[in-house]
């Protein structure tokens, strides 16, 4: 299975620890992001990691994101029939403010970009483009 290049998804220049010369504690806006992408085609245990390590670089880039993979592992310890797991999702997508939407296929993804579109939650497809678009807010 051919795992995702990040690099299409994360900025040119991406630094592991924070960008330079911030921190989480310099941010003062922080924006609620949905990460969304393939979860049960492929791998899941790939598709879960890939989406906490896209998580992970939001939250340095002070986002607070949401990971709707997470209940991968609620559900070892407490299953749930699946459409309770997605209804759960739906809550949560609706009170973000945009979606990271990663690549691969994911007919799941797919319905929660067109479930945002519904709410006018802008949808990006990089970090780049979230930085851009949160930068703009501020301004």
């Amino acid at each position: 299975m051919k795992q995702t290049n990040l690099d299409d998804v994360f900025p040119t220049g991406f630094h592991i620890c924070c960008p330079p010369g911030s921190s989480l504690k310099d941010v003062s806006t922080h924006k609620t992001v949905y990460v969304a992408g393939p979860y049960s085609h492929g791998d899941v245990a790939v598709n879960v990691r890939e989406a906490i390590q896209a998580a992970d670089r939001l939250l340095i880039y002070g986002f607070y994101p949401y990971v709707p993979h997470l209940t991968h592992f609620w559900h070892l310890v407490f299953p749930r029939p699946y459409q309770e797991w997605l209804e759960l999702d739906k809550v949560w997508l609706k009170k973000c403010d945009a979606v990271l939407l990663l690549p691969g296929k994911s007919p799941g993804a797919e319905k929660e970009v067109d479930l945002a579109k519904e709410y006018n939650i802008p949808v990006f497809e990089s970090i780049g483009e979230l930085l851009e678009w949160r930068d703009d807010d501020q301004d």
